[in-house]
């Protein structure tokens, strides 16, 4: 609960509202699947079929992750003093960390 209110204050403050923050990540979020798409090619007589299928197998398969992640980690570890700090806070720096490399690692190849 802290954090959010911390990402409020910080998005009030740089005076960006949140549903701004939520689509720009969408857009940006959207181009790197439309570039994967564009390197695994896209049957052009079927390009709409074809990215509706896609996005929605990305999108299953990341709610099975939250799901997973939640079955054997957040009901049985949520409680304890622990978690925060030392499961939670690093698992989302090491996430973190990936996605800048990835992002990085695109924007220097294009």
């Amino acid at each position: 609960m802290k954090k959010f209110k911390l990402i409020t204050i910080l998005f009030f403050l740089s005076a960006i509202s949140i549903k701004s923050f939520r689509f720009i990540f969408g857009l940006v979020h959207g181009m790197g699947f439309a570039t994967a798409l564009n390197e695994i090619g896209l049957p052009q007589n079927e390009f709409f079929t074809a990215l509706i299928g896609f996005n929605f197998g990305v999108e299953l398969a990341q709610v099975a992750i939250i799901f997973i992640c939640y079955l054997f980690v957040a009901k049985w570890f949520s409680h304890k003093i622990w978690y925060q700090t030392k499961l939670v806070n690093p698992l989302s720096l090491g996430i973190s960390c990936i996605a800048l490399f990835w992002a990085v690692e695109r924007y220097l190849s294009i």
